[in-house]
């Protein structure tokens, strides 16, 4: 199991007061931890799914990948957190489901 568990309210917090830029560095991290799962595509690229987070629509497209491997690994409805990150919701959310699955 290469998913390491994370506080919630700190990724929150540190999102906030970086301006995002603590949640690029935790989502990259989570990709690169995904791409050591078994369960999951073995060919994708972190850094790739990373770049594709400043690309419009791209990044969409991203967020939707990001939660189809969080459902894949944790069992949780990855539609459910995509829906919900459209209000900022589901990213803590699935971060959330992500420490029970490392733990």
């Amino acid at each position: 199991m290469g998913v390491k568990q994370r506080s919630v309210v700190k990724v929150l917090l540190l999102s906030i007061i970086t301006f995002g830029l603590y949640w690029l560095y935790v989502t990259h991290q989570y990709h690169t931890e995904f791409a050591k799962e078994s369960e999951l595509d073995p060919g994708f690229s972190p850094v790739v799914r990373t770049v594709m987070l400043f690309v419009p629509l791209a990044n969409i497209y991203a967020l939707w990948l990001f939660y189809q491997d969080v459902e894949t690994l944790t069992g949780k409805s990855g539609v459910k957190y995509f829906a919900l990150s459209l209000v900022f919701v589901g990213y803590y959310m699935a971060v959330g489901a992500l420490n029970d699955y490392a733990a």
